[in-house]
């Protein structure tokens, strides 16, 4: 069975619970074999650069992936974090995101879906208020 850290996103708590969180992360673990042994959240202050996750990684942690809740979550800065998520498979970690129902598990897939996270990035920032926690979904 695989093991997975779950981010939850603080960004949409205020319309989606910690707790429903939790139950949509772990299903998305169950559909990938795995489960989740660890779960985090970004403050409202780090959702911009990750850096509670990217500390978590640094550990090294024996995990096989991170779920996270949506796709949003990598594009708080404004711009869709490839960088992070590059390191995250070249770490050797899947990459899951719930809501989308969608799973990166190695760099040639996230080759393949450039476009489309692209023009999810821009859709994005056309959407993005001046207040994170202000997202309904």
């Amino acid at each position: 069975m695989k093991s997975f850290y779950s981010c939850l996103d603080n960004g949409c708590s205020n319309t989606l619970t910690q707790a429903m969180q939790h139950t949509i992360n772990g299903q998305m673990a169950t559909d990938n074999f795995g489960t989740v042994v660890f779960y985090t959240a970004e403050d409202r202050e780090t959702l911009g650069h990750q850096s509670v996750m990217r500390s978590k990684i640094m550990e090294r942690p024996a995990i096989d992936g991170i779920v996270y809740l949506r796709l949003y979550q990598f594009c708080y800065s404004g711009t869709f974090d490839f960088g992070f998520l590059m390191e995250l498979l070249d770490n050797g970690y899947e990459v899951h995101f719930s809501r989308e129902k969608l799973s990166i598990q190695h760099r040639d897939q996230l080759d393949e879906l450039y476009e489309t996270l692209k023009v999810f990035e821009f859709l994005a920032a056309q959407e993005q208020p001046s207040n994170p926690g202000a997202l309904s979904d």
